[in-house]
């Protein structure tokens, strides 16, 4: 694997995003957008680029013939041609007439189809986390610089306006130098949650191998499957590198770019009573050099952490910065900050329609989104971290340039996916 250094991929861009999160490019051309992933999260994605305007969706990909047909109801719905419904993903980037990519997949679906979007000269919207294991998180990373390819990871929490000001509130250093931050996830929706029953498995419309793709081969589950999915190693990392890899991309977008000097992680599944794997309540802490990071996730509660269900903190030398789904709230350190408490309030922008639109108009003008390449895989390394110090039993001591968790075999073992044939992935 040839190491590449991190954060300098698109650097420029990255900081052009930050002061300046608005974006007029006119949308003189129509864009293409071949779907893979059908379920809520894509039929979601494709309502957004909708609203934006001058968009078509020639074709649509799931394994599911039943999620194909909830989307092609979707297409058809904006006054939009039938598109083709086909179950295999290679059948999409073959297309002529498609532009971009969007990938709303299980997790462990995610770099293949984005690697070879890439290499297909396919632009790629891809939901979070970047990808399932680290080391394919890097592949992207490298196949989006070699191919020259615009992509921007689905995190809408970096394009919400007052989360941007918030963010500048932190980097502005009138907290101080930043201590400590934390980030959190409490309660769970029927939806999302193992409790929740999906449809059971039907070998003439679900192509179930398709499915597994390159994940080793298992028997179907109800759990495996629709909704519960990320509650399996194969597929998902559970809360971490879901709502983890959202609001861990918040807290470091100020901090800097340094990698975690050592990972630790605890937690168990306390709450649900099933055959799923991830935990349930998890605690993990990065150090970094100048800092330290919590994550916290407490599921199957409706219960709030200081008010929120989601959200954020930064604790500096002078005072402090709390961002949830509510706003955001500064709270000076008494004698030592220059600044009074205030509090924000979100503002009615959809943060999702920005973030599409961020993403839309660097298709059309070539530079790079919000939520990069460079970015995703940094986010989504840091918090798939805390899961293989949680899944090592051990602390991981992280060293970012060879991918390798030092004195951790296991943890390092799990940075690599270990794909079922026929699949393969190049790592570069």
């Amino acid at each position: 694997m040839k190491p590449i250094t991190r954060r300098t991929f698109f650097m420029s861009a990255a900081a052009g995003a930050l002061a300046a999160n608005t974006y007029s490019a006119s949308p003189n051309e129509q864009i293409r957008i071949g779907v893979i992933g059908c379920g809520n999260m894509g039929r979601g994605d494709v309502k957004m680029f909708q609203r934006l305007g001058n968009v078509a969706f020639p074709i649509v990909c799931d394994v599911d013939d039943e999620q194909c047909g909830r989307m092609a109801k979707v297409i058809k719905g904006f006054g939009h041609a039938a598109p083709e419904m086909v179950r295999d993903f290679r059948k999409v980037l073959d297309r002529n007439d498609v532009d971009v990519v969007l990938i709303a997949t299980p997790d462990h679906w995610h770099a293949l189809p984005t690697i070879r979007a890439c290499e297909a000269g396919k632009d790629i919207y891809v939901e979070k986390p970047f990808a399932n294991t680290i080391a394919e998180s890097r592949a992207m990373v490298v196949a989006a610089k070699k191919n020259e390819r615009v992509i921007q990871m689905g995190s809408q929490w970096r394009s919400a306006p007052y989360i941007v000001d918030a963010v500048n509130f932190v980097r502005s250093g009138k907290i101080g130098t930043v201590r400590s931050a934390r980030a959190w996830q409490y309660g769970a929706t029927r939806a999302d949650s193992p409790d929740y029953a999906p449809v059971q498995l039907s070998e003439e419309t679900v192509d179930y191998d398709m499915w597994l793709g390159p994940a080793r081969q298992r028997p179907y589950h109800k759990n495996r499957f629709h909704r519960s999915w990320r509650y399996f190693w194969d597929y998902g990392g559970g809360n971490l590198s879901d709502n983890g890899v959202h609001l861990i991309g918040v807290v470091l977008w100020p901090m800097g770019n340094d990698d975690p000097i050592r990972v630790s992680s605890s937690g168990a599944t306390y709450a649900y009573d099933d055959n799923t794997e991830t935990p349930d309540t998890q605690v993990s802490i990065f150090t970094f050099p100048s800092y330290t990071l919590t994550w916290e996730h407490v599921k199957k509660t409706n219960i709030k952490y200081q008010g929120s269900s989601l959200g954020m903190e930064w604790i500096g030398t002078k005072g402090k910065v709390i961002a949830n789904e509510y706003g955001w709230h500064a709270i000076p350190e008494p004698g030592l900050a220059d600044f009074e408490a205030q509090d924000h309030k979100p503002g009615q922008e959809r943060s999702r329609d920005i973030h599409g639109r961020n993403f839309l108009d660097c298709v059309r003008d070539r530079k790079q989104p919000t939520y990069n390449p460079d970015e995703a895989h940094y986010a989504t390394t840091v918090a798939h971290l805390g899961n293989l110090a949680y899944r090592s039993g051990a602390e991981v001591k992280w060293d970012g340039k060879n991918l390798r968790a030092n004195g951790n075999p296991e943890a390092t073992r799990l940075v690599t996916p270990n794909y079922r044939a026929p699949w393969s992935l190049e790592l570069g």
